[in-house]
């Protein structure tokens, strides 16, 4: 009997622990408050975007800007899911973001001299994953301007 409480008391101590330093939650809505929230977060990257592009005087600012965008969207679609037949589209778009915004950083952070390898090189990832981005869009039934 003691070896039974003790053993749930330690199974419940270290479940408690292992959630401690989890602050994310998730939110399971449904497909139509999935896409109005993808939209929402597009349209206030795409601004967030063009206010920087608009001071922009050099092409890695404009890249820069987009990474701006897509971080946005990233953060704001962290902790949402959705069930059914929008879930696999739905995590295929929050996955093309990170391959996009980790691609678009190592372009950014390479030097001057090895940046038109670098680009060359992430073109293999950024191009596909644009695809998949879109085909997830339009598998959500979301505006096309999501990208």
């Amino acid at each position: 009997m003691h070896r039974t409480v003790a053993a749930a008391l330690v199974a419940a101590l270290a479940l408690a622990l292992a959630s401690c330093g989890s602050s994310t939650k998730t939110e399971t809505v449904s497909r139509a408050q999935a896409v109005k929230r993808l939209e929402a977060a597009c349209a206030d990257g795409q601004a967030k975007a063009s206010r920087q592009m608009g001071t922009a005087r050099e092409r890695l600012q404009y890249l820069d800007a987009i990474r701006s965008e897509l971080q946005l969207v990233r953060d704001r679609l962290a902790g949402i899911e959705t069930t059914g037949s929008a879930k696999a589209p739905f995590g295929a778009y929050k996955a093309t973001l990170d391959v996009r915004i980790k691609a678009m950083e190592r372009i950014l952070s390479a030097d001057d001299k090895d940046r038109t390898r670098v680009i060359d090189r992430e073109k293999g990832a950024i191009g596909p994953a644009g695809e998949r981005a879109h085909n997830a869009i339009v598998a959500l039934g979301a505006s096309h301007n999501c990208l």
